[in-house]
């Protein structure tokens, strides 16, 4: 279902800041905030136009799912905190 899909990227993304924010030399107050909104952002847009443009079209012989998103999700995350 969609609503587990966004559930697991929004878990994926809190594991990406997290770890985005150990990596830093600096800290401040909410800099665990700062980096969800702008991983989550960067990526989640990325992602969603994966998912409705290019997955979603009907010539498209992948399938929308948690076997093709999740994976794709996770990379594009990975990319995110090199």
């Amino acid at each position: 279902s969609p609503w587990k899909l966004a559930v697991w990227v929004t878990f994926i993304a809190a594991i990406a800041s997290k770890e985005a924010v150990s990596r830093s030399r600096y800290s401040y107050k909410k800099q665990y905030l700062d980096s969800f909104i702008s991983i989550l952002g960067g990526v989640g847009l990325t992602l969603l136009h994966l998912v409705l443009f290019v997955l979603g079209r009907s010539s498209s012989t992948i399938k929308i799912n948690a076997q093709t998103v999740i994976p794709i999700a996770g990379m594009l995350f990975g990319n995110a905190l090199t």
